[in-house]
C-alpha cells in the first residue's frame, strides 16, 4: 500500500475550481482496529479540507462502517484487498499506536504527522444519522432509565485486565447506589457481567457508537471504546496505568482512575465507584 506520506505528491498547480480537472483518487489504509480508525478521523478530515476538490478519499479499515456518511470520505472498504492500490493515484498506509507510543505523542497527532496536515480540531467525530438510531430500536435502549452507563471491560493492554469479580461488584454498586441502567459492550474474555443489558458481540463499530451516544457515561479499560465515546461526545472514565494519561486519552469528556504504582488490574472497585459518584455530582441536575 506504500509508505506513510504517500507514493505520489498531489499536483500543487491543480485548480480546485476547475471541474475539468479530475480529482486525484486517494486511498488511506488504517492499520489496526477500532481505536486506530477513530483516532485517524481528525487527520483524514483535515487532509480532505486542505485539498478540498483536488482529492477523492477512500478509507480502507477493519472498522470501515464508521466512515459511512462522512463528508470527507467518498468511499470506504474493509481491509485486506491487495488489489486496491493500483486503482489510486495516491496511497497512504497509516501505522498505529505502537509507533505513536515510541515517539511519545498522541495517536491523533501521529496520524496527522503521517498525512502531513495540521489539526484545527483534534477531537474525533462520527456522522450518525436517523437510520442508525432506528437500527438500535431492537435493543429497547430508549426504554432504559438514566443514568445509562456503558461498560467496556476488555483491554488492549496485557496488564490492564480487571477480574470478572470486580466487574460484577461494580455492576451491583451502580444499580444499588445510582439505580443505573448498565449496558455492556465488551468484557474480559467476552464474559458478560451479572447485571445489565449484554450487547457483547452483537454490535458493529458503528452500532456501538450509536449505543454510546445514548449513554450518560462509559466505564472502560484502555480500549477503542474510549475513542468511540469521545467521537460521539459521551463522557468516559478509564481504568488506566500510563505515565502520561493525556498521551492516550482525549481531553474533552475524558476522566481516568489511576492509582500510583499500580497497574490497571489492581485498581479497587471502591476507587472506581468514588470517581463515578464524583462525576455524577458534577453533572447539572435535570429539571
Amino acid at each position: 500500500m506504500g509508505e506513510p506520506g504517500g507514493l505520489e505528491a498531489l499536483d500543487p498547480f491543480a485548480d480546485p475550481s476547475n471541474p475539468a480537472e479530475p480529482a486525484q483518487k486517494v486511498l488511506i489504509e488504517i492499520e489496526g482496529g477500532l481505536a486506530e480508525s477513530v483516532c485517524a478521523e481528525p487527520a483524514i478530515r483535515a487532509y480532505k479540507a486542505s485539498h478540498f476538490r483536488q482529492v477523492e478519499v477512500t478509507v480502507c479499515s477493519r472498522c470501515c462502517d464508521l466512515f459511512r456518511n462522512h463528508p470527507s470520505v467518498a468511499n470506504f472498504t474493509a481491509e485486506g484487498d491487495t488489489t486496491l492500490a493500483g486503482e489510486f493515484d495516491v496511497c497512504f498506509t497509516l501505522t498505529g499506536f505502537v509507533q505513536a507510543q515510541c515517539q511519545g505523542i498522541h495517536p491523533v497527532d501521529w496520524y496527522a504527522k503521517q498525512l502531513e496536515v495540521g489539526l484545527p480540531d483534534r477531537a474525533p467525530w462520527l456522522c450518525l444519522d436517523s437510520f442508525d438510531y432506528v437500527r438500535m430500536q431492537r435493543f429497547d435502549i430508549e426504554k432504559l432509565g438514566h443514568p445509562r452507563i456503558a461498560i467496556a471491560g476488555s483491554s488492549d493492554c496485557p496488564d490492564g485486565q480487571w477480574t470478572q469479580e470486580k466487574w460484577n461488584a461494580l455492576g451491583g454498586m451502580l444499580e444499588e447506589k445510582l439505580h443505573a441502567s448498565v449496558i455492556q459492550l465488551s468484557g474480559q474474555n467476552d464474559q458478560p457481567m451479572e447485571k445489565g443489558l449484554n450487547l457483547i458481540d452483537r454490535l458493529s463499530p458503528r452500532e456501538a457508537a450509536t449505543v454510546l451516544s445514548c449513554c450518560d457515561l462509559l466505564i472502560c479499560m484502555d480500549n477503542g471504546y474510549l475513542d468511540l465515546a469521545a467521537a460521539v461526545q459521551t463522557p468516559y472514565l478509564v481504568l488506566l496505568h500510563h505515565p502520561d494519561p493525556w498521551v492516550r486519552l482525549h481531553r474533552e469528556g475524558g476522566y481516568f482512575v489511576q492509582e500510583q504504582d499500580r497497574h490497571a488490574e489492581e485498581i479497587s472497585v471502591e476507587s472506581v465507584m468514588e470517581e463515578i459518584l464524583r462525576f455524577c455530582r458534577s453533572q447539572p441536575k435535570e429539571k
